[in-house]
């Protein structure tokens, strides 16, 4: 037979099967539906989110795409190696501080660097988001996030290597009449371990068990 050739790019490779990726998805699609309602009750308004994309990109293609200015959150999750990215528009960060000290969530219609303070406040929220994403690994293993650091402009990240595959989530966020983007990017070698023991806990629990087929032989002798 013929050798199947298949084109492969390798200035954007791709780590994760088909199937991986689907599991990754729905995993998220309840991490965003969880977050959505439990910031909903924190902020006491509602907070809709919705997956815009989710994906594999280099780490230099992922900090080359976070607008300037923005509010980058770096965070671990022990017992994990590697740093995750949390991007919030300035925009976005500003009216939940807004809402926080007792505003009606109007959009801020500014783009502007955070102040201290308003780093400081907008750590509950972002306490809030990183606990709902290592809720949905419990099944694999008990993650606990921390808070590391922030910074405002993307260019000078050095959290990774280069080439470094990151998984992106893309969500568009509704928040009274403001309307932005959030963005979680995870390096792929800190959530491989996870990925392969979902995958090793799906193929036992698809495996069909050798026991019963031996009592049954026994039986028939």
């Amino acid at each position: 037979a013929a050798p199947k050739i298949e084109v492969y790019d390798f200035r954007d490779p791709v780590f994760l099967t088909e199937v991986e990726l689907r599991r990754l998805r729905l995993l998220h699609e309840d991490f965003i539906r969880y977050l959505s309602a439990r910031l909903s009750l924190f902020l006491r308004m509602e907070f809709t989110l919705k997956m815009s994309k989710l994906t594999t990109l280099a780490y230099a293609k992922f900090t080359e795409s976070l607008p300037s200015p923005t509010h980058l959150c770096l965070f671990k999750t022990e017992p994990l190696m590697g740093v995750g990215i949390l991007d919030l528009n300035p925009r976005l960060a500003l009216t939940l501080v807004d809402r926080m000290l007792g505003g009606h969530g109007h959009s801020v219609k500014l783009e502007r660097y955070l102040t201290e303070i308003e780093v400081a406040l907008l750590e509950d929220v972002i306490r809030i988001v990183l606990e709902e994403w290592c809720g949905q690994w419990k099944g694999q293993r008990e993650l606990h996030p921390a808070v590391i650091g922030h910074e405002n402009n993307g260019r000078f990240l050095q959290t990774s290597p280069k080439d470094a595959v990151m998984l992106a989530l893309i969500m568009e966020v509704g928040f009274g009449d403001c309307s932005e983007q959030m963005q979680i990017g995870i390096p792929y070698y800190t959530i491989e371990p996870l990925v392969k023991s979902m995958q090793a806990s799906r193929d036992k629990d698809t495996t069909p068990d050798a026991k019963p087929a031996k009592a049954a032989a026994g039986a028939l002798q």
